[in-house]
């Protein structure tokens, strides 16, 4: 059986998903992963402190989305950048 969270994502050459509604979606288990293997419950504070976007619920399993997980990544590191800059 194939559920929501298991859907494929179609990637242009710049790694944007060409169709957001075929975005992979991952549990909290998996977003913890790609934040370096915190746990979930350090993805539960991040998303109440809105560094991470509010999950959305596919048969009562909250799930973000690999797209809006990157981008949040991503804002971090050029806020990181940003600070490091005279």
């Amino acid at each position: 059986m194939h559920t929501s969270a298991h859907i494929q994502s179609t990637f242009s050459p710049s790694g944007i998903p060409n169709d957001p509604e075929s975005d992979t979606l991952l549990n909290l288990k998996q977003v913890a992963k790609k934040l370096g293997d915190v746990s979930v419950r350090s993805v539960r504070r991040l998303i109440a402190k809105g560094l991470l976007p509010q999950p959305v619920k596919v048969l009562s399993v909250p799930t973000i989305p690999d797209s809006e997980v990157s981008a949040c990544i991503e804002k971090l590191k050029r806020e990181r950048n940003q600070k490091g800059k005279i």
